[in-house]
């Protein structure tokens, strides 16, 4: 677990955490309560390195229709059991899409 809630963390953080190797065998992360953004979200999605994600928590950020295209696009984020958005504004083709992406996974919890 990589719990990096409430820590500051911006996309530019979260693009090179998800561009390093050290992170393949990061199995849950929490970037819950950041300035994180579609571009953020874009990398996580994109990454290689986090492939074996189980677990991605990720409420209350700064993201939207563009982030939740490239995790429902992703080619590397196979893993997935547990994706929590909490109350993230979608629209509800994007909203069923992602649910059609990640069966059973996708939980909106805005308090977690």
């Amino acid at each position: 677990l990589l719990d990096l809630n409430r820590t500051g963390i911006t996309d530019t953080g979260i693009k090179s955490l998800a561009d390093s190797s050290k992170m393949s065998s990061l199995r849950r992360l929490n970037i819950s309560n950041n300035d994180i953004g579609d571009k953020g979200i874009v990398a996580i999605a994109e990454s290689e390195h986090l492939s074996g994600l189980t677990h991605l928590n990720i409420p209350r950020l700064k993201f939207g229709e563009k982030g939740v295209s490239a995790l429902i696009e992703s080619t590397t984020l196979n893993s997935i059991r547990y994706l929590n958005i909490g109350n993230t504004e979608l629209k509800v083709a994007t909203l069923n899409a992602l649910q059609k992406r990640f069966p059973k996974a996708v939980v909106k919890k805005p308090y977690h």
